[in-house]
């Protein structure tokens, strides 16, 4: 995983500055029944995710064996692919291969839930951009996310490891540095 700091820090910063928010909000209010205070807790919590969520796609990821064979069998670079990607080449697959039952999932390996969770334990904006630098995205395939989702590791995965062992998916990191991931494509045509 090879990341640009400086653009993450733009999304940990903001991040972080609304879990100090959070917090407060939590403690003046902490016996309030206004639902606007529930409301802005929401709303603080939810700009987190986002935070986490859009700085992913900064994150060259890496991806399952599995999937990798599935993308070599219609010729994608899986490792050029950005989550945008994702319809079109499904859609690619299906265009060659209308029996295709499965596509790919770009994906935390530690889930956004783990990662707010991180972040609310923080005490300094450095301890969250060294979270946000930690991240790393995996694509896997549908079925593999099925998988862990069955065995009960969607949102909640305390250690990704072992729910990834519990799925049987195996990560191979990535071959490209964020530099370069970005210059890339998913399409090999």
């Amino acid at each position: 995983m090879t990341t640009n700091k400086n653009h993450l820090s733009s999304f940990a910063k903001p991040a972080f500055y609304a879990e100090i928010e959070r917090k407060r909000i939590s403690i003046e209010f902490k016996d309030s029944k206004d639902k606007s205070v529930k409301k802005q807790l929401s709303m603080l919590k939810h700009l987190i995710d986002r935070c986490i969520r859009t700085s992913s796609n900064l994150i060259a990821p890496d991806a399952s064996v599995a999937a990798l064979k599935l993308a070599a069998r219609y010729n994608i670079n899986l490792f050029g692919a950005k989550e945008q990607d994702k319809r079109a080449m499904q859609e690619y697959m299906m265009r060659l291969n209308p029996a295709e039952n499965d596509c790919f999932f770009y994906e935390h390996k530690e889930t956004v839930y783990e990662l707010i969770l991180k972040i609310s334990k923080s005490e300094t904006e450095q301890e969250v951009f060294s979270i946000f630098k930690l991240q790393e995205i995996v694509w896997v395939l549908n079925s593999e996310n099925n998988n862990l989702i069955e065995l009960e590791f969607n949102s909640e995965r305390s250690n990704s490891n072992e729910a990834y062992n519990a799925a049987n998916i195996n990560v191979v990191k990535t071959i490209l540095s964020t530099n370069d991931w970005l210059q890339a494509t998913w399409s090999r045509r």
